[in-house]
């Protein structure tokens, strides 16, 4: 009984957190969209402030499962495993959120990157038949969908490597359980 209880606090903790990690970088995507930011042209402080967004949501997860689900101590496996379940649940939700962002309330934004990465291959030289096979590719990889497909795995393995830095910053071994596997 008291198994059931730890584990419905755990999901709520898990979807608590993973929606606020979502809900986070949305927020901050709607922020650039309607201050008309070019992204491109500031990728390093976005990718940064993206960074931190992540470390910080992750950090405070963790931070309370240790402390106020399991008494102060967490192991570097089991921050893992909790991380793991929220970007699981944060990277679903954001690729829901890509795929609405990109078919309808940013659908010009494909166009107009295309436009760029076209102009950008004819400065840089590339030939007709260079510039044609980039378009090719380009209608592959740009479709909702295929932007959905790729925030969702992007999402997960970003925020899995930031996941590993955070586990260290968190994990705190309990002493007695330290003792009693030296005693085995």
């Amino acid at each position: 009984m008291i198994q059931d209880t730890t584990q419905s606090t755990h999901w709520q903790l898990v979807i608590k957190y993973a929606i606020a990690y979502a809900l986070s970088f949305i927020g901050f995507q709607l922020l650039l969209f309607i201050a008309s930011v070019e992204q491109d042209k500031i990728k390093w402080i976005v990718f940064i402030i993206n960074m931190a967004i992540s470390f910080a949501v992750l950090f405070i997860s963790l931070r309370s499962r240790r402390n106020e689900q399991l008494g102060g101590y967490i192991s570097y496996g089991k921050a893992l495993a909790t991380g793991s379940l929220i970007l699981l649940l944060a990277s679903a939700v954001m690729a829901v959120w890509t795929y609405i962002f990109s078919a309808f309330i940013d659908a010009d934004g494909i166009k107009a990157s295309m436009e760029l990465a076209k102009r950008q291959m004819i400065e840089n030289g590339a030939s007709e038949e260079q510039i044609a096979m980039g378009k090719k590719m380009a209608d592959i990889f740009s479709s909702p969908s295929a932007l959905a497909v790729t925030s969702f795995f992007g999402t997960f393995i970003i925020g899995f490597i930031v996941l590993l830095i955070t586990g260290i910053f968190v994990q705190k071994v309990n002493p007695d359980e330290a003792y009693n596997q030296l005693e085995q």
